[in-house]
């Protein structure tokens, strides 16, 4: 509930911004998957400050 009670709209729009965000997270991923397809980690074969900080992107 929490910003329904002061935005009406939130539900809308968080559901639009979803689906609007959908093709760029694909891209995203298929652009991780290439190159974990490479290499161990995304920056190459070891954990690096460029692996950790994709993770908050990702929940």
């Amino acid at each position: 509930m929490g910003l329904e009670l002061f935005y009406p709209g939130w539900d809308r729009l968080r559901t639009r911004l979803a689906h609007s965000s959908e093709p760029k997270l694909k891209a995203v991923f298929g652009v991780y998957e290439h190159r974990l397809s490479k290499s161990r980690y995304l920056a190459g074969e070891s954990y690096s400050p460029a692996d950790l900080s994709h993770l908050t992107g990702i929940r």
